[in-house]
């Protein structure tokens, strides 16, 4: 589909356009790929998720959030292990040494916003947050300053986040954060198809249900392609594809695969325990 190997025989089609008279690069950015061995390279989080630079900080920030990562990377970036690997990374010019001193200076920083944030009061109407005051803008209320006040000193934490360094094949995140950080590249790029490769063959069940929950609110309007072992994770699909040996056995809605007794979509269903909810529904009907 993506043109790895060019087809020998026969065609894909994409809304009916065969994608051998698409230019490479423009058949490639019409799709996003969850793979099961997600792909990070050494370099920040930005980076990582918009690699052609393409999108503001406020968009990098949405997708993040909406792939469930953003309060991670928040927590990550502050953490001592992090500021020493950002001052350690940048070392001989002095240039890099000052833009360490500022990196080190935000994660401190973010290091006192969170710990105040926990325990910061709430007025008893609930609508407003409270944070913690800083020097540079001076004395409040019981030591406090409205967080909308300091949406700037927000701001500087989430492009600290950001500017976080990604460690080689992304070791300093586990293998569900990693799919996560994929998933947001997806939002980002808001592509029309989403390939998911085993994506949630590895990951623990929150991740899994995260991954989930995301894919049905922003890809609502997309094409979704998915190859999975995992049964619940494609049952309720439009259409299933069973293939084995290399071929194509059988090919329809779940319900109707799931009706047929000698399918190989039951009887793999009854190996798993999972039924398709439409045919739950017209069973109980």
């Amino acid at each position: 589909m993506l043109r790895m190997v060019e087809p020998a025989t026969g065609a894909v089609f994409v809304d009916g356009v065969d994608t051998l008279d698409v230019p490479l690069r423009v058949l490639r950015s019409k799709f996003s790929i969850i793979p099961q061995d997600p792909v990070l390279f050494s370099g920040t989080i930005r980076f990582n998720v918009d690699a052609l630079g393409r999108h503001t900080d406020e968009e990098i920030w949405s997708a993040l959030e909406r792939a469930h990562l953003a309060s991670h990377i928040l927590s990550l970036s502050s953490s001592p292990r992090s500021s020493s690997s950002s001052a350690s990374a940048s070392a001989s010019p002095s240039s890099s040494a000052s833009s360490s001193h500022s990196s080190a200076s935000a994660s401190s920083s973010s290091k006192a916003f969170f710990s105040s944030f926990e325990d910061s009061p709430q007025n008893g109407g609930g609508e407003r947050v409270w944070g913690v005051c800083t020097p540079e803008r001076g004395a409040a209320v019981d030591g406090y300053v409205p967080l909308e006040d300091r949406e700037d000193e927000i701001w500087s934490l989430r492009k600290a986040a950001l500017d976080m360094q990604v460690e080689e094949n992304g070791q300093n995140f586990s293998m569900g954060q990693r799919q996560l950080l994929c998933l947001a590249r997806a939002l980002l790029r808001k592509s029309k198809v989403l390939l998911l490769d085993e994506a949630t063959s590895v990951v623990d069940p929150r991740t899994d249900a995260l991954i989930k929950e995301t894919i049905r609110r922003d890809f609502g309007d997309s094409t979704l392609i998915t190859i999975a072992h995992k049964l619940e994770t494609i049952i309720d699909y439009d259409r299933i594809l069973v293939m084995a040996e290399g071929e194509v056995r059988e090919l329809g809605p779940p319900a109707t695969l799931y009706r047929d007794r000698k399918s190989i979509f039951r009887r793999l269903c009854l190996h798993d325990g999972v039924v398709p909810a439409a045919a739950l529904a017209s069973s109980q009907s």
